[in-house]
């Protein structure tokens, strides 16, 4: 078969401290020739990740055949798919037989929790055993070349991103335990989500994939890995293509790759992950001393066989690749939501049905009533149409007699009559009819007034004596009948109208009531159609995948959509029915608001006096610094004082006798006088300054010894300073996050009709939490507290150097090749892009 040519992209993953970094180091340690820069992996020191980057290898690899002999003969052990260890033997001509020792099984029954589970038993036949006797042969060319791709990844579960979470979250000024649980429990390891989008990011810039390597380290607890790990396999299972696995067992040595524990790791894992997988046992740092050959030789053989399964890989295109998001909350709080509401729905529907009930037997009632008015309205106003006529009615009458006497011979009777009514007419009579009416009221005797007066005048001497009676019209005499016919019936009919209107309004109620359970009908439809593919957020797109992906672990609902961009409105009348005080949220609100304005500028004062304090004491360093190197060098390297010069007199050579007796004898008295002074004035110089150097060098001494320990102080104090700079200023920059997320909740959630996906999750979790804790800040206060801990995350997440972008169109190969790096002889092109 003719050598691959095209370039391998091979994906690895895996956690901290699984040995990702070392199993690259291990390819490009066996390509063996000099890197193209000197970039290699970084390893790790502990649980520490040293990875924080995505970072790419390009090598080129000439693969080799590795074999063995035992007794002058080829003999190849290796294992299967099932973890049977597969040994061949190989005749002069070069056929083999096949010996396979299958991996055995048992089941067994869990004391406690009475679960059953399978065992793997160890092979008949040792490792040692079945080594004995092998020797590596030197390793031949297989005529394949492989131009890869390692592309190195950040591991999972980084317990220095915790620490360093629980180090900002105290700093923000929260207690050991509370920071510990939001490193843990609140970001769900921040840092493990960064490096996930990190990977996400790669591979959509990578137009191929042609293997994804989960890495396992052979002293970690299995199950725990493969339980971390799930997620990474999930996210490439998730596409539905069909990626080519390859799980990496790290730190397996020629014997334990042979043991049941290591091989019974195939099924395992494929059974938990629910893929396929080629299995390689490497050892990425064997022993290549001579002292244990075998060790060298599989750790090479495994590589050769990666290499050549990689070289027949096709790859999957990555194009068109979605993620399925990592957390459901947002699906199961809006599914929760929706399903609750369709239960209200349902429980409004026959609220609805036994309203109408009641609304028909009122509207019946009504339209009793009003018939009842009208029959009583229409009789009075019959009976007013019975009194209201100008029929005359008798209204009075008087009848009066007298007898006349000899004194009154023409004898008469006085009629004087008042009314309440205008007199219509006036009927006068008398019993013989002998005798005049005379009028008192002019001719009419009173109509058309209200009093009537008469006199009748008999004849002489006769008796007189009539009848008067006044007579007026029907609706006069009845006017006060007629009025309270009127107020009854005015009565009713506002009765009748009162009724009227609680009939049409009922109508009314009825016609929305049946409106109301159309739309009822029609909605739950809809919400059952939601339910079943929850408003399309099953899955993202890398093209729609922000920047602040990191978030997509984080406990808050808030910061989960915010990270994902899920922009998607909820309705407000999807939240739990819950009354709020507005104008009290508000001056709640703007409180908090005033309380972090009020903090941010105290801890500027802070700030501003710790700088003014850190100025005056990095100046005092420096002079005390500098204080300390002259004393240094004054002191010199063997601890003497240099003096200055005028102070140094050096001791006289032996006086010079030849010219002294050239003088005169004469003078010698004189001069060994003089000479003898000149002595004493030296040697009392030299005292002097002997005294006065040790002297000097004790004060120099003592100012070291006193100088060094303030230095030390001032710069672990300036140190102190520093820390505390940084802690006030991340405590400014809290309380303008908390600022800032008070104005966006007062402008943008308390009148809102309608939520983003994290908004509404986080009102819908505060408000059922007011239900069973009386003490939970009110729902919009808990809402402006996410935000402000969103943004504080994200100070938190982007707070160090930016990561170097990987520029992964660049044709590495293209440029080895033209500049003459590249050969077909050479090996390994390490190249951090």
């Amino acid at each position: 078969m003719a050598p691959q040519s095209d370039i391998k992209n091979i994906i690895v993953l895996g956690l901290t401290q699984n040995g990702k970094s070392s199993f690259i180091e291990s390819v490009l340690n066996y390509a063996g020739s000099k890197p193209l820069t000197p970039h290699r992996p970084a390893m790790g020191r502990g649980t520490h990740s040293e990875t924080k980057n995505v970072s790419k290898y390009p090598v080129y690899v000439n693969i080799k055949q590795f074999t063995t002999n035992r007794n002058g003969k080829r003999v190849d052990i290796t294992h299967d798919s099932l973890g049977s260890v597969v040994t061949k033997e190989y005749d002069e001509n070069g056929e083999y037989t096949r010996r396979d020792e299958p991996l055995e099984w048992i089941v067994r029954t869990h004391p406690t929790t009475k679960k059953r589970y399978k065992v793997a038993q160890e092979f008949k036949q040792s490792p040692w055993d079945r080594l004995e006797g092998l020797e590596p042969q030197e390793p031949t060319d297989s005529g394949y070349t492989l131009r890869l791709n390692m592309i190195d990844t950040p591991g999972l579960s980084d317990s220095a991103g915790i620490k360093k979470q629980i180090e900002e979250f105290r700093r923000s000024g929260m207690s050991a335990a509370e920071a510990e649980k939001a490193a843990f429990n609140a970001s769900r390891n921040l840092v493990d989500e960064s490096h996930r989008l990190k990977i996400i990011k790669a591979v959509a810039k990578t137009t191929a994939i042609h293997g994804v390597c989960l890495v396992i380290q052979r002293t970690k607890v299995f199950g725990d890995e493969l339980a971390k790990l799930k997620l990474f396999v999930e996210m490439f299972k998730d596409t539905g293509l069909a990626i080519s696995y390859y799980i990496i067992h790290t730190k397996f040595t020629n014997t334990t790759m042979f043991q049941a524990s290591g091989l019974s790791r195939i099924q395992e894992s494929e059974e938990f992950f629910g893929i396929q997988a080629k299995h390689y046992f490497i050892n990425n740092k064997p022993d290549r001393t001579g002292d244990e050959p075998l060790s060298a030789h599989f750790a090479d053989q495994e590589l050769s066989d990666f290499f050549f399964h990689i070289s027949e890989s096709s790859g999957v295109k990555m194009r068109d690749i979605k993620f399925r998001k990592t957390d459901t909350s947002i699906d199961e709080a809006l599914s929760s939501s929706l399903t609750t509401y369709i239960a209200s729905l349902n429980g409004e529907d026959k609220d609805i049905q036994d309203n109408l009930k009641y609304i028909d037997a009122e509207i019946l009632r009504s339209e009793s009533k009003i018939e009842s008015y009208n029959k009583e309205i229409e009789k009075w106003k019959s009976q007013r149409r019975d009194l209201d006529t100008y029929d005359h009615v008798q209204i009075d009458k008087r009848e009066s007699w007298v007898d006349s006497s000899f004194w009154d011979q023409w004898p008469s009777c006085e009629f004087d009559m008042s009314t309440n009514v205008l007199i219509r007419s006036v009927d006068r009579s008398n019993t013989d009819g002998r005798g005049d009416w005379i009028s008192e009221s002019g001719s009419n005797y009173g109509v058309g007034t209200k009093h009537c007066r008469a006199r009748f005048k008999a004849f002489w001497n006769r008796k007189a004596g009539g009848i008067i009676k006044v007579y007026g019209w029907k609706k006069d005499v009845k006017a006060d009948d007629i009025k309270t016919l009127d107020e009854d019936c005015d009565r009713v009919g506002r009765l009748k109208s009162s009724e009227e209107g609680d009939l049409n309004s009922n109508k009314q109620k009825r016609d929305a009531a049946k409106a109301r359970r159309v739309d009822i009908t029609r909605e739950i439809e809809s919400l059952k159609h939601s339910i079943r593919d929850p408003i399309g957020l099953d899955y993202i797109s890398l093209s729609n995948l922000s920047d602040s992906g990191h978030y997509l672990l984080t406990n808050d609902i808030y910061c989960v959509a915010e990270g994902y961009n899920f922009k998607t409105k909820v309705p407000a009348k999807l939240l739990p029915k819950f009354e709020f005080d507005e104008q009290k949220v508000q001056l709640e609100l703007r409180e908090q608001g005033r309380k972090h304005q009020q903090m941010e500028l105290l801890c500027r004062s802070t700030v501003k006096f710790l700088d003014e304090d850190l100025g005056e004491k990095c100046q005092l360093l420096a002079r005390l610094t500098k204080i300390k190197h002259i004393a240094t060098s004054l002191l010199g390297s063997a601890g003497s004082v240099s003096m200055p010069k005028e102070l140094v007199l050096l001791r006289s050579s032996e006086p010079n006798h030849t010219d002294l007796l050239k003088i005169g004898a004469d003078l010698l008295p004189h001069l060994k006088k003089t000479y003898a002074k000149i002595h004493a004035h030296q040697d009392s110089i030299e005292t002097n300054m002997a005294t006065r150097s040790k002297h000097l060098r004790k004060l120099w001494t003592t100012a070291l010894e006193e100088i060094s320990p303030i230095i030390t102080r001032l710069e672990e104090s300036i140190g102190t300073v520093e820390t505390n700079i940084d802690e006030w200023q991340l405590k400014i920059t809290l309380h303008t996050f908390s600022q800032a997320a008070v104005e966006e909740v007062l402008n943008k959630h308390i009148k809102a009709t309608e939520y983003n996906v994290g908004a509404f999750t986080v009102l819908k979790r505060a408000i059922e939490k007011g239900w069973n804790d009386k003490t939970a800040p009110p729902p919009f206060i808990q809402l402006y507290r996410s935000i402000a801990y969103q943004k504080l995350i994200h100070s938190t997440a982007t707070s160090s150097t930016p990561d170097e972008e990987v520029n992964w169109n660049d044709d590495v190969w293209s440029q080895a090749v033209a500049s003459g790096i590249l050969k077909a002889e050479q090996g390994t092109c390490c190249c951090l892009l």
